[in-house]
């Protein structure tokens, strides 16, 4: 009977157990901080107290830690035109971005205490330090722009360009920044701007880009108009970005213009097919520097924080390379961006195959190289 009963409150305790609410889900584990692991070697002056001056070492190691994860998500020139800001916001408070630390090696060589760690640098506590003080490389969406666009009226040559200024105010309206080059003080015709090389047409523009072409009105009719006359005016333009002559953008525009008499008429075809071409390219070049705003690399296959350091330093001495900078790292993929100073990506892409780092060329197309490491 004992037994009977002990089986009866079993049973109900497992009843009870079944109905008290829902099962509760295990909780959520929390995210572990992102983190950069670099090595990196400190020093300071040996002096009597040893301790002193390991401490010191120590200390310089963090600090180098910080600084070269940060001197490789930031622009060469905010790193440099910047240096007293990241030095009171960032390297000189290593405790708030270093999570953990090993020492490799320490020693003494005189007149030095020497000390290299391996450290755990918290990269989103870091990141958003390099956000909020407005250091990360922005993307460009508008450039300076340079203009030349020879127009005619009735196969006669005028002297100013009504689609010229047109253009250059919707540009200007538009965010970009025109230059006070103009390329007719430096070149007898515009097909010496397309044979020129991208060294001198940046030099002597002093501008990102260059809309160049033709815009012309012919008179159209003036029947049936009231005694109002019609002229008809078309444009072809070519955009070229300066530091590569790469052509971003073509576009061949037409619009009519009505008035009083011929000149009147004339005129107003030209405006109405500059603000129509003009509102156009301002669309296409804001939409292209949106998409492209820099060359980038790809790296493929394992690396450390370390070793993209060193391949970023050798890009930035390139000749053909301005400035260069990591976007982002997740362990088996890196994306390093670029800006050319000259000349092509494939002249780039030769230039770092001529120079000896552990990785190798697998693709290059019109705005990236993709690397593997060997």
């Amino acid at each position: 009977m004992s037994n009977f009963f002990l089986l009866i409150s079993f049973i109900a305790l497992l009843g009870g157990c079944a109905t008290t609410g829902q099962t509760q889900k295990p909780s959520a584990k929390p995210q572990k901080p992102q983190v950069e692991i670099v090595e990196a070697e400190g020093l300071a002056p040996l002096s009597d107290d040893l301790i002193k001056s390991r401490e010191i070492a120590i200390s310089d190691a963090q600090k180098r830690a910080v600084e070269l994860v940060v001197g490789v998500y930031v622009s060469a020139e905010n790193f440099v035109s910047k240096a007293k800001l990241i030095e009171d916001n960032i390297t000189g408070e290593t405790e708030g971005y270093i999570e953990k630390y090993d020492i490799l090696k320490e020693w003494q060589e005189d007149p030095f205490y020497k000390v290299r760690i391996k450290a755990r640098v918290r990269k989103e506590d870091l990141s958003k330090k390099i956000e909020e003080l407005n250091l990360a490389p922005k993307e460009q969406t508008t450039a300076t722009v340079s203009f030349w666009i020879k127009e005619k009226i009735d196969g006669q040559p005028s002297e100013t360009s009504v689609v010229e200024k047109e253009i250059m105010q919707i540009f200007t309206d538009a965010g970009f920044t025109v230059s006070d080059r103009k390329p007719q003080e430096y070149y007898k015709d515009i097909q010496n701007i397309l044979d020129e090389t991208p060294e001198n047409l940046e030099s002597n523009l002093k501008s990102d880009i260059v809309v160049i072409g033709d815009a012309s009105s012919n008179f159209n009719t003036d029947k049936g108009l009231g005694g109002f006359i019609s002229y008809r005016a078309i444009v072809s333009l070519k955009v070229i970005k300066n530091l590569n002559k790469d052509i971003i953008t073509t576009l061949q525009e037409t619009a009519g213009g009505v008035d009083l008499n011929k000149e009147l008429a004339a005129k107003a075809s030209l405006i109405n097919v500059g603000r129509k071409s003009g509102k156009e390219l301002t669309e296409r070049i804001t939409k292209y520097f949106q998409e492209h705003p820099y060359n980038n690399i790809v790296l493929k296959g394992e690396t450390s924080i370390n070793e993209i350091n060193t391949l970023v330093r050798r890009i930035r001495a390139l000749p053909t390379v301005k400035d260069c900078w990591l976007r982002s790292f997740s362990g088996n993929e890196a994306l390093l961006e670029f800006v050319i100073k000259r000349g092509k990506i494939s002249d780039v892409a030769k230039q770092i195959e001529q120079t000896e780092i552990p990785y190798k060329i697998l693709n290059i197309d019109n705005y990236s190289i993709t690397m593997e490491k060997k």
